[in-house]
Order: structure tokens, then C-alpha cells, then sequence
């Protein structure tokens, strides 16, 4: 008979390994819960919570622009992107703190801050060097965006969703300037969260390109509008 250092070994320990790991505690002790990269799941961090937070945020401001469909009459919503995602930022470390609470509950014995590939059936190879044998080895290592061939060629410009929420800020920013033209002063007032910035400096003849450049502001909460007597929007961060 095979003797094994632990009866169940478990990979990634993100919502679905964590589930794994109360389940496996029903049966046995000898468990290992196996994880090199941070903790707190992929959907509190970086995913389904995040997201809900800003599309909530989103609910809003477009409720506001429809109270007159009630008999009830106001101002459209002023969005402080930087605010938005302040909160969200906010809730999301609440979030993760939850998660992180109930990991450092676990005992010290079961979890394993490394990464892991297999060797066979039965034995991981550590990434600090040493080897695993489990009786049973439950893989919740998650998945990741799958990113098409012709979609490679973008780099580290190309947003997934395993990407920071800040990181995402920062590449859209960058773009802004590019495509719309906005200076570096511009730019550096929308990334400390000014409250107003003139992003006037629309250099390209390009409809198509004027467009895509509001659209990329307005997802960062910051509203524009282009005036009948120029040809170059005025942009007012919201």
C-alpha cells in the first residue's frame, strides 16, 4: 500500500478550492491546500464583485436620468469617476478581508503558500523545492481569459479580466492621450482624480477616432460633450 503525506491535496485556493478544502475537512486532517498567488478569490478581487460594484454605481446615475418618467424632475447625475472607484475599491478590500479572515482560520499545517505541477498522478513538485504525495489531488486552480491568436500582438496593452482594476484606469488613460490627443498634464489631473481638466487638445481629423476617445472618458466617469461652434470637444472631468 502507497503511503501518502496527505490524504487530499488541493490546488488553488480561491471559492472553489475553498469549498473543496470544508468538504475534504469532513473526511480527514491530512490535507493540503496549495496556493502561491494571492489569496482573497478571483471574484472578490478581481471579478464578479468589482464588477457588480461599478455596474451598481452605473444603475444609479441612469435611475437618476429616468425619475422624469415618474412626474419627478432633476438634474442628470454628475459622475467623480475617481470617486466611483473609490468605493469600489473600498468595498472590494472589504470583500477580500472577508475571505482573508476565514483562510487564516485554516491551520497553519494545511496550507501551502507555493505553487505546484505534477509529477504523476499522486506526487506535486513544490515551487520552493520540495514534493507532495495525496491519496487524492483536487484541482481548483480557477481559469484565466483565454486570449485569441490575432488579439496577441496587443502585449501588455491587452485589458483581461485577471488584470487590476487600477491597472485598467491607467491603460485607458494612456490610450485617452493617445488617441484623443490629451496632454501629460491632463492626464496626471484625471489619474490624481481632478475635478476639472481641459482635455481639449483633440488633434486628430478622425471622427471615428474623436468617438472612440469619448467613449474611453465616459467610461472613466468623465463626462464631454462637443460644442456646434468647434470642431474639438470640451471635456470637463465629472
Amino acid at each position: 500500500m502507497s503511503e501518502y503525506d496527505v490524504d487530499v491535496a488541493i490546488l488553488g485556493a480561491g471559492t472553489a478550492g475553498m469549498g473543496a478544502y470544508r468538504e475534504a475537512t469532513k473526511q480527514t486532517d491530512r490535507i493540503a491546500l496549495i496556493d502561491g498567488g494571492p489569496l482573497g478569490t478571483t471574484c472578490a478581487r478581481v471579478g464578479c464583485m468589482p464588477s457588480k460594484l461599478l455596474i451598481a454605481a452605473a444603475n444609479v446615475a441612469q435611475a437618476m436620468r429616468d425619475t422624469d418618467r415618474f412626474g419627478i424632475y432633476g438634474e442628470a447625475p454628475r459622475i467623480d469617476g475617481a470617486a466611483v472607484m473609490q468605493r469600489l475599491r473600498d468595498e472590494r478590500d472589504r470583500f477580500v478581508g472577508f475571505v482573508l479572515d476565514t483562510v487564516e482560520e485554516y491551520p497553519d499545517r494545511h496550507l501551502i503558500r507555493e505553487n505546484a505541477t505534477f509529477i504523476n498522478n499522486h506526487t506535486l513538485k513544490l515551487s520552493g523545492g520540495g514534493t507532495l504525495t495525496a491519496r487524492a489531488i483536487v484541482i481548483a486552480t480557477g481559469s484565466r481569459a483565454n486570449v485569441a491568436g490575432p488579439l496577441e500582438g496587443a502585449g501588455d496593452r491587452l485589458m483581461t479580466s485577471a488584470d487590476e482594476r487600477d491597472k485598467q484606469r491607467q491603460e485607458l488613460l494612456q490610450l485617452s492621450r493617445q488617441v484623443g490627443g490629451a496632454s501629460e498634464h491632463d492626464v496626471m489631473n484625471l489619474q490624481n482624480g481632478s475635478e476639472t481638466a481641459g482635455l481639449h487638445a483633440f488633434n486628430s481629423a478622425n471622427s471615428v477616432s474623436r468617438k472612440a476617445a469619448l467613449s474611453i472618458y465616459r467610461h472613466l466617469g468623465i463626462e464631454a460633450e462637443i460644442p456646434r461652434t468647434q470642431c474639438s470637444p470640451a471635456l470637463i472631468a465629472g
